[in-house]
């Protein structure tokens, strides 16, 4: 018995490097994303969404909005268990 057909393909979405990393808001990042999906779910019969650390988020929100056949998280960014926190101020007393 021979296994079904499936068809495979991936895509990688990333920002434009010309925007540099730091300068892209958020909503650039979505739109990227869910380019990608729809560009793949259009070629493909299912697609898995994988998402390392913020990528995460943005694959949660894909599964939440599209059709993801099955979503990996790869230490998702949706809590910071050690926030950083401002250094600590000493100050001595004045002697007087």
């Amino acid at each position: 018995m021979s296994e079904p057909e499936m068809d495979e393909d991936a895509n990688d979405p990333r920002i434009p490097r010309s925007l540099g990393v730091w300068s892209v808001k958020y909503d650039q990042w979505i739109a990227a994303a869910e380019q990608a999906f729809l560009a793949l779910h259009h070629r493909c019969s299912a697609v898995y969404v994988i998402g390392f650390s913020m990528g995460g988020v943005i694959a949660v929100y894909l599964a939440e909005k599209y059709p993801v056949t099955k979503l990996v998280l790869l230490s998702a960014a949706f809590y910071h268990s050690q926030p950083r926190r401002p250094p600590l101020l000493h100050v001595s007393g004045s002697g007087g």
